[in-house]
């Protein structure tokens, strides 16, 4: 596997960029911008990387400028230096030929040590500093849309716009991820691409095993992948590998639950429990504590089996993933499917294969959480709140779609630089229709009153139930008042 390195880069490739704009220094005068007539402006229209816009109407006005906040971002000059060469081009051909056909100006905002309060805080006042923005990631909807206590304060319900911008497309936009947990009374706040490539199961979990170790104790990696793709890998033969691998006295463990604890997040998924779930209450939406459910409470008391059994790898701590598997002390780990990619990175590397997150009892299929995303909002107080919402659509969008044919050949070129193994590939082949989107994480960076993390409480106190300090059920059913309380209060419910 060491020769596969070579094009491994390319699956980091999975962040999409985006503008904004500064509308309130337009010149009031100007007019949408009529369809375009010149070879130039035709050549543009008919550019590879623009999306095509069919019947929508045209809300940008020629001589707008649109200014754009991007968190990663170190040089506005040149915003694409993260970019991998060939999506550098795309995006640069994007940006230029979105300015030609329009008439516009796009340009990108330095970000500040504190960029999405700060933008909040300016839309807050009336005079937005940005006009829309990567928000980061899930840990920020929440904030955002109930930004100073109060619903929908400072971000524009996107779907409004549905004349000039379009997020319905499940080719472009992630409709599952949006629907779960950027949809709120029934409007779309927070905009979701979809990721090209391997990008498009970046964040799946999945299993990966170390092949030696797995081999030494009896399960080749043909007899796992027979099981994998047979329906056949559950939780009692994920089990029986873990204790068939566990070696003690030469500090080797059948599992490493990963950090936060990825293994309750693939457990609970599996057996069709959430930590967090959207209710709907008369068309009124709210996310509630769901983790002390019986469906929860089964997968807590299966990871609790697992470390009474002895399998579980207790010391990762802060490690990060790919650096615990590395050290080649843990026969499996659930984990992203993006760790194969830092696996492959760091060059010398234990063999390793992948497989789907084991089935619970009497599941149907497998599944598999995704808990991470990529969100986009427009911001309320713009001169031109309709052409802030077309350009998100238009600019924000992946470069090509998930049915255009350089999606596929993606795909398979960053397959082969992950693993030549045809069992692993047929694994990330399949994870994307297994996946079931969470909502977990877009309350990670909330802070109970008494200073813990909410991860740390919900995800990661499976040592004291395992010692048998309290059980699951008494200890989620002792904080499900205070955590719904968290809950409402981040959502700025009164």
């Amino acid at each position: 596997m060491k020769a596969l390195k070579f094009c491994a880069a390319a699956l980091t490739a999975i962040c999409v960029l985006a503008l904004a704009s500064c509308g309130k220094d337009a010149n009031p005068s100007t007019q949408a911008t009529p369809s375009p007539t010149s070879p130039q402006n035709t050549a543009a229209q008919e550019s590879s990387y623009l999306r095509p816009r069919g019947d929508l109407k045209n809300s940008l006005k020629q001589g707008e400028k649109y200014n754009y906040l991007l968190w990663a971002v170190n040089d506005v000059s040149n915003p694409f230096e993260h970019e991998t060469e060939i999506n550098k081009v795309g995006w640069t051909q994007r940006k230029a030929d979105l300015e030609s056909k329009y008439g516009i100006t796009i340009q990108y905002v330095m970000p500040t040590p504190n960029w999405w309060q700060d933008a909040c805080a300016s839309a807050f006042s009336g005079n937005p500093s940005v006009d829309f923005m990567h928000c980061g990631g899930p840990f920020t909807v929440l904030p955002m849309y109930a930004y100073n206590g109060t619903a929908a304060s400072v971000v524009l319900p996107l779907s409004d716009y549905s004349q000039s911008a379009d997020f319905s497309d499940n080719n472009w936009w992630n409709q599952a991820l949006q629907t779960a947990n950027t949809t709120f009374n029934g409007k779309l706040y927070f905009a979701v691409p979809q990721s090209t490539g391997i990008g498009s199961i970046a964040f799946n979990q999945v299993v990966l095993f170390n092949k030696e170790i797995l081999e030494r104790n009896g399960y080749s990696a043909e007899t796992l992948y027979s099981a994998n793709q047979n329906g056949e890998w559950t939780w009692e033969k994920f089990r029986e590998a873990a204790i068939a691998c566990t070696d003690p006295d030469n500090s080797i463990y059948g599992i490493a639950p990963a950090y936060q604890n990825a293994l309750i997040w693939s457990l609970a998924a599996s057996n069709g429990a959430s930590f967090v779930s959207q209710m709907n209450n008369n068309g009124t939406t709210y996310f509630e504590f769901t983790g002390n459910s019986d469906k929860m409470l089964d997968a807590w008391n299966f990871l609790v089996q697992l470390g009474r059994d002895g399998v579980l790898y207790r010391d990762q701590g802060f490690t990060a993933d790919h650096e615990t598997f590395l050290a080649g002390k843990t026969a499996m780990m659930p984990t992203y499917v993006n760790r194969t990619s830092q696996l492959v990175n760091a060059g010398t590397y234990p063999e390793y294969g992948v497989l789907m997150p084991p089935k619970a009892p009497g599941a149907e299929d497998y599944v598999s959480d995704v808990n991470w995303f990529d969100p986009y909002c427009a911001f309320k107080g713009t001169a031109n709140p309709e052409g802030t919402v077309q350009l998100l659509s238009d600019y924000c969008c992946p470069l090509y779609s998930l049915d255009d044919e350089r999606n596929e050949a993606s795909f398979d070129a960053e397959l082969l630089s992950l693993t030549t193994d045809q069992g692993s590939q047929w694994t990330l082949r399949n994870i994307s229709e297994k996946s079931a989107p969470q909502s977990y994480f877009m309350f990670s960076n909330l802070t109970f009153p008494d200073g813990a993390n909410f991860m740390n409480k919900i995800t990661e106190q499976w040592p004291a139930f395992v010692d048998g300090q309290q059980t699951p059920g008494t200890y989620f059913d002792s904080i499900a008042e205070s955590v719904n309380q968290l809950l409402k209060d981040a959502q700025g419910l009164k």
